[in-house]
Protein backbone atom coordinates (compact mmCIF):
# COMPACT_ATOMS: atom_id res chain seq x y z
CA UNK A 1 0.00 0.00 0.00
CA UNK A 2 1.19 3.79 -0.61
CA UNK A 3 0.96 6.21 1.06
CA UNK A 4 -1.21 9.05 0.10
CA UNK A 5 1.20 12.33 0.50
CA UNK A 6 -1.29 14.67 -1.32
CA UNK A 7 -3.92 13.38 1.39
CA UNK A 8 -1.22 13.88 3.95
CA UNK A 9 -0.52 17.62 3.19
CA UNK A 10 -4.15 18.90 2.95
CA UNK A 11 -4.99 16.91 6.37
CA UNK A 12 -5.45 19.72 8.97
CA UNK A 13 -3.52 18.31 12.25
CA UNK A 14 -3.82 20.16 16.15
CA UNK A 15 -1.68 19.34 18.77
CA UNK A 16 -2.88 16.50 21.20
CA UNK A 17 -3.96 17.77 24.71
CA UNK A 18 -3.76 16.22 27.74
CA UNK A 19 -5.73 17.69 31.62
CA UNK A 20 -2.89 16.65 34.22
CA UNK A 21 -4.46 16.32 37.96
CA UNK A 22 -2.04 18.23 39.96
CA UNK A 23 -3.42 18.16 43.29
CA UNK A 24 -0.19 19.11 45.01
CA UNK A 25 -1.23 22.66 43.56
CA UNK A 26 -4.65 22.60 44.93
CA UNK A 27 -3.98 25.50 46.43
CA UNK A 28 -3.37 27.72 43.56
CA UNK A 29 -6.31 26.76 41.48
CA UNK A 30 -9.81 28.14 41.54
CA UNK A 31 -11.22 24.86 40.68
CA UNK A 32 -10.55 21.57 39.75
CA UNK A 33 -6.38 21.56 40.44
CA UNK A 34 -5.86 20.48 36.06
CA UNK A 35 -2.87 21.52 34.56
CA UNK A 36 -3.29 21.00 30.69
CA UNK A 37 -0.51 20.35 28.41
CA UNK A 38 0.15 19.94 24.83
CA UNK A 39 2.52 17.85 22.39
CA UNK A 40 4.54 19.84 20.41
CA UNK A 41 5.21 20.62 16.65
CA UNK A 42 8.73 19.65 14.98
CA UNK A 43 9.93 23.81 15.07
CA UNK A 44 9.32 23.45 19.13
CA UNK A 45 10.85 19.96 19.65
CA UNK A 46 13.96 21.87 18.03
CA UNK A 47 13.88 24.92 20.31
CA UNK A 48 13.56 22.76 23.23
CA UNK A 49 16.43 20.63 22.40
CA UNK A 50 18.93 23.78 21.98
CA UNK A 51 17.74 25.06 25.32
CA UNK A 52 20.83 24.70 27.19
CA UNK A 53 22.85 25.97 24.62
CA UNK A 54 20.68 29.12 24.44
CA UNK A 55 21.34 28.92 28.47
CA UNK A 56 24.88 29.06 28.07
CA UNK A 57 24.76 31.82 25.49
CA UNK A 58 22.53 34.09 27.67
CA UNK A 59 25.11 33.27 30.47
CA UNK A 60 27.55 34.62 29.14
CA UNK A 61 26.30 37.59 27.58
CA UNK A 62 25.08 38.53 31.60
CA UNK A 63 28.81 37.74 32.60
CA UNK A 64 29.83 39.97 29.75
CA UNK A 65 27.20 42.97 31.21
CA UNK A 66 28.60 41.78 34.26
CA UNK A 67 32.06 44.37 33.74
CA UNK A 68 29.67 47.01 33.26
CA UNK A 69 28.09 46.44 36.94
CA UNK A 70 28.14 43.38 39.20
CA UNK A 71 24.68 43.97 40.63
CA UNK A 72 23.02 44.21 37.46
CA UNK A 73 24.23 41.28 36.02
CA UNK A 74 23.19 39.60 39.32
CA UNK A 75 19.86 40.70 38.48
CA UNK A 76 19.72 39.40 35.05
CA UNK A 77 21.15 36.49 36.02
CA UNK A 78 18.10 35.78 38.29
CA UNK A 79 15.44 37.45 36.11
CA UNK A 80 16.55 34.69 33.21
CA UNK A 81 16.69 32.10 35.63
CA UNK A 82 20.44 31.82 35.41
CA UNK A 83 21.89 32.51 38.59
CA UNK A 84 22.21 28.50 39.97
CA UNK A 85 25.23 27.13 39.33
CA UNK A 86 25.01 24.92 35.96
CA UNK A 87 22.07 23.89 35.93
CA UNK A 88 21.53 20.62 34.62
CA UNK A 89 21.00 20.25 30.57
CA UNK A 90 17.83 17.82 31.39
CA UNK A 91 16.37 20.48 33.59
CA UNK A 92 17.05 23.19 31.13
CA UNK A 93 15.24 21.46 28.59
CA UNK A 94 11.84 20.25 30.51
CA UNK A 95 12.02 23.95 31.29
CA UNK A 96 11.49 24.92 27.77
CA UNK A 97 9.41 22.12 27.55
CA UNK A 98 6.80 23.61 30.19
CA UNK A 99 7.04 27.03 28.61
CA UNK A 100 5.93 25.23 25.01
CA UNK A 101 3.73 23.15 25.60
CA UNK A 102 1.99 24.38 28.96
CA UNK A 103 -1.92 24.98 27.30
CA UNK A 104 -3.14 26.06 30.55
CA UNK A 105 -1.81 27.79 32.61
CA UNK A 106 0.52 29.97 30.28
CA UNK A 107 4.09 28.98 31.33
CA UNK A 108 6.88 31.62 31.13
CA UNK A 109 10.42 30.86 32.58
CA UNK A 110 10.15 32.04 35.99
CA UNK A 111 6.67 29.66 36.77
CA UNK A 112 8.53 26.54 35.22
CA UNK A 113 11.37 27.72 37.31
CA UNK A 114 9.54 28.15 40.47
CA UNK A 115 7.33 25.20 39.70
CA UNK A 116 10.80 22.67 39.21
CA UNK A 117 12.06 24.28 42.70
CA UNK A 118 9.06 23.70 44.90
CA UNK A 119 7.40 20.44 43.10
CA UNK A 120 10.11 18.81 41.58
CA UNK A 121 7.69 15.59 40.87
CA UNK A 122 4.64 17.64 39.51
CA UNK A 123 7.33 19.61 37.17
CA UNK A 124 8.51 16.00 35.95
CA UNK A 125 5.23 14.96 35.21
CA UNK A 126 3.86 17.53 33.54
CA UNK A 127 7.05 17.41 31.20
CA UNK A 128 6.82 13.73 30.71
CA UNK A 129 3.47 14.26 29.32
CA UNK A 130 4.09 16.89 26.90
CA UNK A 131 7.07 14.58 25.53
CA UNK A 132 4.35 11.40 25.12
CA UNK A 133 2.07 13.49 23.41
CA UNK A 134 4.43 14.72 21.21
CA UNK A 135 5.92 11.38 20.36
CA UNK A 136 1.81 10.34 19.58
CA UNK A 137 2.29 13.21 17.11
CA UNK A 138 -0.31 15.35 16.71
CA UNK A 139 -4.40 14.57 15.67
CA UNK A 140 -6.59 14.65 12.60
CA UNK A 141 -8.79 17.73 12.86
CA UNK A 142 -11.67 18.21 11.28
CA UNK A 143 -12.02 18.74 7.54
CA UNK A 144 -11.77 22.24 6.16
CA UNK A 145 -14.76 23.72 4.69
CA UNK A 146 -15.22 22.80 0.62
CA UNK A 147 -16.38 26.45 0.55
CA UNK A 148 -20.00 25.35 -0.32
CA UNK A 149 -22.66 27.20 1.62
CA UNK A 150 -24.79 24.76 3.63
CA UNK A 151 -28.95 26.10 3.83
CA UNK A 152 -30.74 24.84 6.85
CA UNK A 153 -33.47 22.52 5.72
CA UNK A 154 -36.27 24.63 7.90
CA UNK A 155 -36.77 27.72 9.01
CA UNK A 156 -35.13 28.75 12.06
CA UNK A 157 -38.58 30.35 13.47
CA UNK A 158 -36.33 33.22 15.43
CA UNK A 159 -37.74 35.59 13.00
CA UNK A 160 -41.11 36.77 12.26
CA UNK A 161 -42.33 36.46 8.59
CA UNK A 162 -41.86 39.78 7.24
CA UNK A 163 -40.20 41.09 10.57
CA UNK A 164 -36.51 42.08 11.35
CA UNK A 165 -35.15 39.60 14.36
CA UNK A 166 -32.84 42.92 15.14
CA UNK A 167 -36.22 44.50 16.81
CA UNK A 168 -36.86 41.90 19.26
Amino acid sequence: MSFDSRGFIRARFLPRTSAVPVPALAAWFAGAAVWTVRGLDGRELGRVNEAQEKRSHLSALVDAIASAGPELATELKKSLGLDASEMPRDVARRIALMEAGSASPLCDTELALKLCSAFPVVFYELTNEILRLTGEGAETGKPLPSGDAQTSSQPSGSVTPGGDSSTR
